[in-house]
């Protein structure tokens, strides 16, 4: 490589010669290589049909016309582009030189510009992953990135019956879906004098890990008769308590509850 020297005015110039034309950027269809000899040596600079101060590579006062008419800027550096793509429920991010870039596009840089990408997924998946995040621009880059997870949403029900006998019941497990980190927990038993609480909680879980849920059943006797108390409980906390009746709860997620504060940690 070697360089070119160019002086308008007061102002000199430096222009990067390449040994090839690949050397010298990314091809596009307005953009190109100017070859140069000098000393019986062939050397390429950068060319761009962009003629203003903000050329990727950098501005100069050297144009270069082209056989067809067209006028060239001959650019300080090599430009090379970032091609970014488009993915569903995630954006590509690039920053470089201060800025920062978001969403499908082809960014050009100087050769030698540093840079780094990430992904942002919106509220409603998990981020994928990006082949390359980041480095020195010296060629062509094109990311790509894996596809966004959807994070789930649902509700599952589980009800203590009141046929069950007195004592300790195992009523159920329940798994935690992939991508799911808040539980939203409350009571569904039955309105009424018999109802002694139905209880609300948001509660931090780990995905794929098996909560118990579970029952217990109390007799006891008031003057003449007995009546049952039926609880049921999500990992040892009291969800709900009823008397004489079924005693149930309901278990839901989604990427909102993701976002609430937690009453219980049982991750």
């Amino acid at each position: 490589m070697a360089n070119l020297k160019v002086k308008k005015e007061d102002t000199t110039y430096t222009i990067k010669l390449y040994d090839t034309e690949a050397g010298a950027g990314t091809p596009g269809a307005t953009t190109g290589t100017l070859k140069l000899r000098m000393d019986d040596v062939n050397y390429y600079a950068r060319i761009t049909q962009h003629l203003g101060s903000d050329a990727a590579g950098g501005a100069t006062p050297l144009r270069y016309k082209s056989s067809s008419g067209s006028v060239y800027q001959v650019t300080q550096k090599g430009e090379f582009s970032i091609i970014v793509p488009t993915s569903s429920g995630q954006t590509v991010c690039v920053s470089a030189n201060g800025q920062t870039f978001k969403g499908a596009n082809t960014l050009w840089f100087a050769e030698g510009t540093v840079w780094k990408a990430w992904v942002e997924a919106d509220s409603s998946h998990i981020a994928g992953s990006l082949n390359l995040t980041g480095g020195t621009l010296n060629s062509t880059v094109t990311l790509s990135v894996t596809l966004a997870a959807e994070i789930p949403s649902g509700s599952q029900t589980f009800v203590l019956s009141e046929r069950v006998g007195t004592g300790y019941s195992d009523v159920g497990t329940f798994t935690v879906p992939e991508h799911i980190t808040v539980l939203h927990i409350e009571g569904t038993s039955p309105t009424g004098s018999a109802l002694y609480f139905n209880n609300m909680y948001n509660i931090k879980v780990t995905p794929g890990k098996t909560y118990p849920i579970t029952g217990v059943c109390d007799r006891r006797k008031s003057g003449a008769r007995y009546y049952y108390y039926y609880l049921i409980k999500f990992n040892g906390l009291d969800v709900s308590k009823i008397k004489d009746n079924d005693s149930s709860m309901s278990i839901s997620w989604s990427p909102a509850f993701n976002g609430y504060g937690t009453d219980h940690d049982f991750s």
